[in-house]
């Protein structure tokens, strides 16, 4: 049989499309055809084409291309079926990630989970972080990385092709339906070739299509359920591609996020508020003067007032400027003061910054791409960041001010309003007026405790385990039958320091 293609709800649990046009009966032949197919019926006005055998009775948002999706499936599930039946059961419980190299957060974020799972279970899982697009589809999707690098250095074209699937999701314009037809293919054999016991995916062009594998391989008589939960990456606001209302859990950041997943569809027990996947030197952070003292040691700084100013892993984001007005801004006549420069893989900024001239009273530090962010960020005073979402949630764990220089268009947006209405930083996007703002901070020390103590009620360190304690306690609950147990301990590792979920929500507090 043919699976069927629910979709996203509105939150009421009334479809949000037109009301159906008064259309005569579909022919003989359309009715025979919809006797042998699944419950895909059409959304609004298109929807008495063909008639609906009752399965879309919750109100979900109903498939577009019912009958490209039923030839898909009667041509392929058959094969499917029978490649499915000869999968061996796995020595371990196997974890699939899946995300795509589309900016630096989704594979920081999967690597994140995988290692809290580790810590979790030690050497009891196999955990498989799969670049899905890729490792397992054609051109041009197999170019998405390099696709996305394009895009996001033209903000304009970003900014439009972000808003326009965005605003287009679930309308007859959508992008997301055909683009799981065409990979639907391709993730039936990801899935296959990992025989998971539960998908994770941390990006949101993963959830339709494994949607739908899932649900085909569920109905089969040698199927099993596979659970599937997604990790949302992004922090101020989630696109609709992010939610699904057939997923087995939704990890959510904070308030912002869950309230677009319930206006999307989703009830509120599919949802847990984690907070942010965050790397592994995160989870366990020191702020006391002490150990920022022997970090500053260690990393070749002196015990003076100190920026650090970041790019992301590209050293993207206006580095070269930016990091230029900062270094000229807080140079004192009056004291040292000291300012680190992580370019990343931007070697040409790199070597601009490191010839300088810098004033004599300020010691510039410029690093290429490092490990030991954290390390880095505990020994700064103040963060110049673009509003990358891991970045940011990465500087509230250790209660840094967050001053931002710009933002991807579209997708980081949101970023900025979690920061300046949390009271955890400030927006100029104008790195000269950036820079004297960095510099007033410096001058205010009542100033940068508000903001620092706001970052810190924020932070999230104990994030990563969390959602991985979730996850294996998903796949426990949900999981195949027979499935090899997992010795885990009473309480997953715990992570010192960090806010609680509802600080995380409102993004720190205001001032008193």
């Amino acid at each position: 049989m043919f699976s069927t293609g629910e979709r996203r709800n509105s939150a009421d649990g009334k479809s949000d499309g037109a009301s159906p046009l008064s259309l005569p009966p579909p022919p003989k032949f359309i009715q025979d055809l919809q006797n042998q197919l699944p419950s895909l019926p059409l959304p609004g006005p298109f929807a008495n084409l063909v008639p609906s055998s009752g399965d879309d009775a919750s109100g979900q948002h109903q498939d577009r291309l019912t009958l490209a999706w039923a030839i898909s499936d009667g041509i392929n599930n058959k094969r499917w079926e029978e490649r499915w039946s000869a999968l061996q059961r796995p020595d371990k419980p196997r974890v699939l990630i899946l995300m795509s190299e589309t900016g630096g957060g989704h594979k920081a974020s999967a690597q994140s989970i995988g290692e809290a799972l580790e810590a979790i279970a030690p050497g009891q899982l196999q955990v498989s972080i799969v670049d899905v697009f890729v490792d397992h589809t054609g051109f041009p999707f197999n170019r998405f990385p390099k696709m996305y690098q394009w895009f996001s250095s033209k903000p304009t074209v970003w900014d439009a092709v972000y808003k326009t699937s965005k605003y287009t999701s679930d309308s007859i314009l959508g992008w997301e339906e055909p683009l799981a037809l065409a990979w639907d293919s391709d993730f039936q054999k990801c899935i296959e070739q990992e025989n998971p016991d539960i998908i994770v995916s941390v990006h949101p062009l993963c959830q339709d299509p494994v949607a739908r594998v899932v649900r085909r391989v569920g109905k089969w008589k040698a199927g099993r359920k596979v659970p599937f939960v997604t990790c949302i990456t992004d922090l101020g606001e989630g696109h609709p591609f992010w939610f699904h209302v057939d997923v087995d859990r939704c990890y959510v950041p904070g308030e912002a996020v869950r309230s677009d997943g319930l206006r999307h569809g989703l009830r509120e027990d599919q949802m847990a508020m984690k907070g942010l996947p965050i790397r592994k030197g995160f989870w366990e952070v020191d702020t006391s003067d002490a150990n920022v003292a022997r970090l500053r040691g260690e990393l070749g700084l002196k015990a003076c007032r100190t920026v650090l100013v970041v790019g992301g892993g590209d050293g993207m984001g206006g580095l070269l400027s930016v990091a230029q007005h900062v270094g000229k801004a807080i140079a004192s006549e009056t004291e040292e003061r000291q300012m680190v420069v992580v370019c990343g893989k931007n070697v040409e900024v790199r070597a601009k910054l490191e010839k300088g001239p810098w004033h004599p009273n300020l010691r510039a530090k410029v690093v290429g791409f490092v490990n030991n962010m954290h390390e880095w960020m505990l020994a700064s005073d103040v963060i110049v960041t673009k509003a990358g979402p891991g970045t940011i949630a990465e500087a509230t764990v250790c209660g840094l001010p967050i001053m931002l220089s710009g933002f991807l268009a579209g997708q980081e947006e949101a970023n900025v309003t979690y920061v300046v209405d949390g009271h955890m930083g400030e927006f100029r996007p104008d790195p000269k007026e950036l820079g004297a703002r960095v510099c007033a901070w410096l001058e205010d020390p009542p100033l940068l405790a508000m903001m620092a103590a706001n970052s810190k009620r924020a932070g999230r360190p104990s994030a990563s385990l969390d959602i991985a304690t979730s996850i294996l306690d998903v796949m426990t609950t949900h999981g195949r039958p027979g499935s090899p147990g997992l010795n885990l301990p009473i309480s997953p590792p715990k992570s010192e320091g960090g806010g609680s979920p509802e600080a995380a929500a409102a993004g720190g507090s205001p001032p008193a």
